[in-house]
């Protein structure tokens, strides 16, 4: 599966990226899985999601 992400900016691409990776993994029944990065502000939305979630 691929898909061009580029809009310009690179923590939305970034961003973008992450989303995309979690949905394939999704879709394949993936039930744990580790996600590495070098974007703070994408692992920190990443890390505030979780939060989110694990409240729900």
């Amino acid at each position: 599966d691929s898909e061009f992400l580029a809009r310009g900016d690179s923590t939305t691409d970034e961003f973008l990226g992450l989303i995309c990776g979690l949905r394939l993994a999704l879709n394949r029944g993936v039930r744990e899985l580790s996600i590495y990065g070098d974007s703070r502000v994408v692992i920190d939305m990443d890390t505030q999601a979780k939060e989110l979630f694990s409240r729900s």
